[in-house]
């Protein structure tokens, strides 16, 4: 983040361009990034990124998670605003750039958050694309996705009053269930498991006990077939669903801790 702010600080132009190292632009990525900024409301806009073909069960089941995140940001551009870039291809205006804490792990989150706040929207640009390739070992998704949550609660914590001083109904849920819901939905899990295991012996309580349980083990039969290359569809989503936000429940300790490192370390 320090050097993000410092990049930005010497910077000359209106515009300011972001991305990462491990991703390639196409030819006319930012000509599409920076078109979008002809609307005088607009404070950010944040590509597309595309992932390549990988013969991963994780690399697709990554493209296909994507696709789904990318629907929902063109939905929140068209009905108010988003509220995170995506690292890998973003722009804003300088003017606009509140630099965050130098411990701050998540700046495409950071970023675009303080521009919210100060009333700009944010807009999803479809044709503006970035291409990358996907993680294929598990262990590098677990660590990825630790520290990006980590960095959320940090967010969560930094941009608190935004959960009160948004003033439009629609983008104070968009807000709420798109930033800060990812973050509730282990913990929801964890509750509802041990409210029905204290009423095991209440209907129907019961039967809601033995969905879970089912589900539970159908988590673990697809961190085995994962683990000896069986693939099967819907065990792999219910396995992968449990590890993100297992991998959630972790970063609260890192947050809480203040243990994660803010630099970031390259996932093979």
């Amino acid at each position: 983040m320090a050097v993000v702010n410092d990049g930005v600080k010497v910077a000359t132009g209106e515009i300011c361009i972001f991305t990462d190292v491990a991703e390639l632009f196409e030819h006319d990525a930012v000509k599409k990034l920076v078109r979008n900024f002809a609307n005088k409301n607009i404070g950010a806009v944040t590509g597309n990124h595309i992932y390549n073909f990988s013969d991963s069960e994780l690399g697709k089941w990554t493209v296909l998670y994507w696709k789904y995140q990318r629907f929902l940001q063109r939905v929140e551009s068209r009905v108010s605003t988003i509220f995170s870039c995506d690292g890998t291809i973003y722009a804003c205006r300088k003017k606009l750039y509140i630099p965050p804490p130098e411990e701050t792990i998540n700046d495409d989150k950071a970023v675009p958050l303080g521009i919210v706040r100060q009333g700009y929207r944010i807009v999803f640009e479809p044709e503006a694309v970035a291409r990358g390739d996907t993680l294929t070992e598990t262990s590098s998704f677990y660590n990825q996705k630790r520290r990006s949550q980590a960095g959320m609660y940090q967010l969560l914590w930094m941009f608190k009053d935004m959960m009160f001083r948004i003033r439009s109904k629609r983008t104070w849920f968009m807000f709420m269930s798109h930033t800060v819901g990812p973050l509730v939905v282990p913990w929801m899990l964890a509750i509802i498991l041990i409210i029905n295991l204290c009423l095991y012996n209440v209907f129907p309580y019961s039967i809601f006990l033995i969905i879970q349980i089912v589900f539970y083990l159908s988590v673990i039969a697809g961190g085995y077939a994962h683990k000896h290359n069986y693939y099967v569809p819907l065990l792999y989503i219910l396995y992968f669903f449990v590890l993100s936000n297992y991998a959630s429940l972790a970063a609260f300790f890192l947050f809480l801790k203040g243990s994660q490192n803010v630099t970031w370390d390259k996932v093979k």
